[in-house]
Order: C-alpha cells, then sequence, then structure tokens
C-alpha cells in the first residue's frame, strides 16, 4: 500500500511540472507574438483588434451563433 501512495505522489507531482512548463511555453509564445507584431510596425492594435470586434458583435447582436451569458 506504501507503494501505492508513493507512485500517485510522484504522478501528481509530474503533473504539476507538467502543467507549469506547459504554461511557461505558451506564455512565451504569446509574448513572441506580441513581440513580433509591435517589432514589425503594426503596432499594439493587431493584439487588441479581435477581442474588440468580437465585443461589438456581440454587443450589438451581429454574433447570433454565439453562445450568451
Amino acid at each position: 500500500m506504501n507503494i501505492a501512495v508513493s507512485t500517485n505522489r510522484q504522478e501528481k507531482i509530474k503533473a504539476f511540472l507538467w502543467q507549469h512548463l506547459l504554461l511557461l511555453v505558451s506564455l512565451d509564445m504569446m509574448t513572441a507574438g506580441v513581440v513580433l507584431c509591435i517589432k514589425s510596425a503594426l503596432g499594439s492594435s493587431v493584439i487588441s483588434s479581435l477581442p474588440y470586434v468580437f465585443s461589438i458583435a456581440g454587443a450589438d447582436g451581429l454574433a447570433r451563433l454565439l453562445p450568451r451569458r
């Protein structure tokens, strides 16, 4: 029984480390995307344009297929 508890704990530790590794990799990728948008002289409006468009479409009722909260 002690071996099963130790294995379960090891699996939890591996899952915790794997989740945080994926978080750090995804944050690096998002940061690289923001840097590329700004360094290529596109500005930061490229980054915020999609959320802005979706908020306008949802507010005016243009996005009927999107679920409402």
